[in-house]
């Protein structure tokens, strides 16, 4: 008889334990299906905004470059 208790009470702690590695299992998942792919979009997205800002400032500066020249050639005259 005691031996029944005991391979009940094995039991139950094992269906517990099987229950939340099922759990661990889903949530794994949802990291690796779903949230991961967010996050890598989300930084491909960032990355592409500051590389054009970093283009934008380059141009901005040129443009800003040759506006500072072409005074100095007015002043120089």
């Amino acid at each position: 008889m005691q031996a029944i208790v005991e391979l009940a009470a094995v039991e139950s702690q094992l269906k517990k334990l099987v229950k939340e590695i099922t759990k661990t299992r889903r949530r794994h998942n949802a990291l690796e299906q779903v949230v991961l792919p967010q996050l890598k979009a989300s930084a491909s997205q960032i990355t592409h905004a500051l590389d054009e800002r970093g283009r934008e400032e380059v141009f901005r500066l040129k443009r800003l470059k040759k506006k500072i020249l072409v005074r100095q050639e007015y002043h120089r005259r």
